[in-house]
């Protein structure tokens, strides 16, 4: 679940690209908002979709979290890596 207020609005012309619209959410604790687009199509509230996180950077993330004694985030990266 993506922390950040989910986008609920229809029709609007950037759904497709934003990522407040397409991200996979949870019906039962996600914040969704009305975000309202201007009428030439933009939106102030428009987030860029993220770019992919690499197997090489989860493994330097993975890394730097054991080396200052982050368990909690080297659990998390550990997760990632293996699909969970």
């Amino acid at each position: 679940m993506p922390d950040i207020s989910m986008c609920n609005t229809e029709g609007c012309p950037q759904a497709a690209k934003c990522y407040r619209k397409t991200a996979k959410w949870d019906p039962h604790w996600q914040s969704v908002t009305p975000f309202q687009f201007n009428d030439d199509g933009s939106c102030e509230h428009f987030m860029e979709q993220p770019k992919p996180v690499t197997k090489a950077e989860l493994l330097k993330l993975l890394d730097e979290c054991v080396d200052i004694g982050n368990m909690w985030g080297a659990v998390y990266i550990y997760g990632l890596l293996e699909g969970r």
